[in-house]
Order: C-alpha cells, then structure tokens, then sequence
C-alpha cells in the first residue's frame, strides 16, 4: 500500500494551486518511482527513478519533479 504525501510550500505549474501530492513505489529491488500529482487540476508530473541506495530525501525530490 502506497501513502501519498501533501507536498508542503510547492503549486502546481497547471494550475498554481498548493495542492500537490507526492508517494513512491518500488521499481525493482534497487530502484524507486517517485511521483507527484496535483489534487487541484489532475496533472500528472514525470515520475522519476531513484536508486534505493540514493539517500536524498523523497521530499526534495518530488519538488525538483514539480519545479518547486
């Protein structure tokens, strides 16, 4: 089961709305998806790959996905 997180200080580029969501799933045993969506017009960012072992917190990576 995958828990969405509200992505804090961030608005969506569709729509500037501060309601952007971020959650990872597991790719492979080494690889994470990160995705972020915004609740207020639907978008879907990329989703991007992260290395397990990459200890950059998810957070921060989900803002960079939506340009925040």
């Amino acid at each position: 089961m995958n828990v969405a997180y509200t992505l804090t200080d961030a608005t969506c580029s569709g729509c500037d709305e501060e309601e952007l969501v971020y959650w990872t799933e597991d790719e492979t045993e080494t690889t994470d998806e990160v995705y972020v969506d915004c609740r207020g017009c639907g978008k879907e960012y990329p989703k991007r790959f992260v290395k397990k072992t990459d200890d950059t917190p998810r957070e921060e990576i989900a803002r960079d996905i939506a340009g925040n």
